[in-house]
């Protein structure tokens, strides 16, 4: 089982003095980061192989000393520099799944990429499969595909920059100390600074946060800071999992009026949404009046605080909620719709300045946000292709443009099913997850919902409702492809329900 890692809050009790070094240490502590960085990056490239965690640093040249530089690319760079190899293969293997290429080229550069082996492909790759070793053979042709595939993304993407990463150190740097005079604080921390022979002591205390959190303390600290300039010190702390006993399955929908709508009918975040607009709306007006006046807006500490108030009622709102849901109804399951897709149907729906807050932030707290819960409580995240949810009846199947009447308000037109169109969507989210579907494109989404209500149709439920269905079909744009699927529908000219 993978240990699971929390940087949580400490108390520390820096003087001003203290804290304009540490403020001074950041400056080279970053510098050096992108430093570090650029090397192994070019390095990457020169050698075209993955490098590991334990590489000689000896030629880099940065600022502070040889132990800040060797904690900087433990705990910094080489997470940072695979991450980004990692959001690498999720790019390419969407460019290779989306692509018309055959199954065999397909499963080559699957294969390829997975091992990152973009910019030095071998002649012969090695697959095990059913307790045998295969060979397949990779031409050239695979060879220029994968590496295209590889500088599309950097093409697309743009290298990690330092310029807010915390300053994070372990005992070499970072010394934990129980204090042997102090007679007002228990801990200190020994911080190395720039300056040779001359560490800095801060006295530290825990906070009551950090003693709830169950589990073992390490040597790692980590000093943050915010967008106000305010320095604030966490402590790394390995956490125990909890046990999951649930064994419910939750689905979560990304709504317009609401943050989230659950399959079992909640609605919450209801002013999420205005609340995000009453403060991007200030911000707005402000960045104009300072563009008036000259000013650019990182200058403006008004500026800066509004910002910083609205970041962290967007980080709040979305961890309160999850961590609602978790505790009313305990799920080992939580099925949610593709990330990607809460941008194209609810963020691009709003404002310029909400959408753009939404994009920078919003996504971002519900991924790590669903990440954390993962990891600390064992529950399962599945994102699930959400096209055309919104418009499926999760009742009877029928899809059809105007079933959603309204932002809120579901109607079916076939069987007369009313409900929130939200909690509509998060259910036929859910029936996508219990059907075991893989729908990766809208026309494979459409194909799937259309095949589900013919399905529907034909059962003794809904024979009832043929007639209904019959004339629906004719002017449903869904169902032109399906003429031949509405015979013997016909035969059916009077409603009289079955069930």
């Amino acid at each position: 089982m993978n240990k699971t890692y929390r940087a949580l809050p400490y108390q520390h009790f820096a003087n001003k003095g203290k804290l304009k070094i540490i403020d001074n240490l950041f400056y080279f502590y970053r510098q050096d980061a992108q430093r570090i960085f650029n090397y192994i990056w070019h390095k990457f490239l020169r050698i075209r192989t993955i490098l590991n965690q334990k590489e000689n640093l000896k030629e880099c040249k940065v600022i502070l000393s040889e132990r800040y530089k060797y904690n900087i690319y433990t705990y910094v760079v080489y997470p940072t520099y695979l991450s980004f190899l990692e959001n690498a293969k999720d790019y390419i293997v969407g460019l290779i799944t989306k692509s018309t290429l055959n199954d065999n080229d397909k499963l080559i550069l699957y294969i390829l990429n997975r091992r990152g082996l973009w910019l030095n492909p071998p002649n012969e790759l090695e697959v095990s499969k059913d307790n045998q070793v295969i060979t397949l053979s990779v031409n050239q042709e695979h060879k220029k595909l994968i590496k295209k595939l590889f500088h599309r993304y950097l093409a697309t993407h743009r290298l990690p920059e330092f310029k807010n990463t915390p300053l994070i150190g372990d005992g070499k740097i970072m010394e934990f100390q129980k204090s042997k005079k102090s007679k007002h604080f228990e801990y200190w921390i020994r911080l190395s600074t720039n300056i040779k022979n001359k560490p800095i002591y801060i006295p530290i205390k825990e906070t009551e946060y950090y003693k709830l959190k169950d589990g073992k303390d390490t040597s790692i600290f980590q000093f943050v800071k915010d967008d106000l300039g305010n320095i604030q010190l966490k402590r790394i702390k390995e956490i125990n999992a909890k046990e999951n006993n649930g064994d419910n399955v939750l689905s979560l929908d990304f709504g317009l009026a609401n943050l989230f709508a659950t399959d079992k009918g909640d609605l919450l975040g209801r002013r999420f949404y205005d609340k995000v607009k009453e403060y991007a709306d200030k911000i707005d007006k402000l960045q104009r009046n300072l563009q008036r006046q000259g000013i650019k807006p990182k200058e403006s500490k008004r500026y800066i605080k509004l910002s910083f108030k609205l970041k962290e009622f967007v980080k709040n709102e979305i961890r309160r909620i999850i961590n609602k849901l978790i505790r009313r109804y305990n799920p080992s399951i939580i099925v949610v719709e593709n990330l990607k897709n809460f941008i194209q149907n609810v963020i691009n729906q709003f404002p310029k300045t909400v959408k753009r807050t939404l994009i920078r932030i919003g996504r971002k707290e519900i991924k790590n946000k669903l990440n954390d819960i993962s990891q600390e409580y064992g529950i399962q995240v599945i994102e699930i292709n959400p096209a055309y949810s919104s418009q499926a009846c999760s009742n009877c199947g029928y899809i059809d443009r105007e079933n959603r009447k309204s932002q809120s308000e579901f109607e079916c037109r076939l069987c007369g099913k009313r409900v929130h169109a939200d909690v509509n969507a998060s259910r036929n989210i859910l029936k996508r997850f219990e059907e075991r579907v893989h729908l990766h494109s809208m026309k494979q989404a459409l194909s799937w919902q259309v095949r589900k209500f013919l399905e529907n149709l034909t059962t003794k439920r809904y024979k009832c409702l043929w007639s209904k269905a019959r004339s629906l079909l004719v002017s449903n744009v869904y169902f032109a492809n399906h003429s031949s699927l509405t015979q013997g529908i016909d035969g059916y000219k009077r409603n009289k329900c079955l069930y």
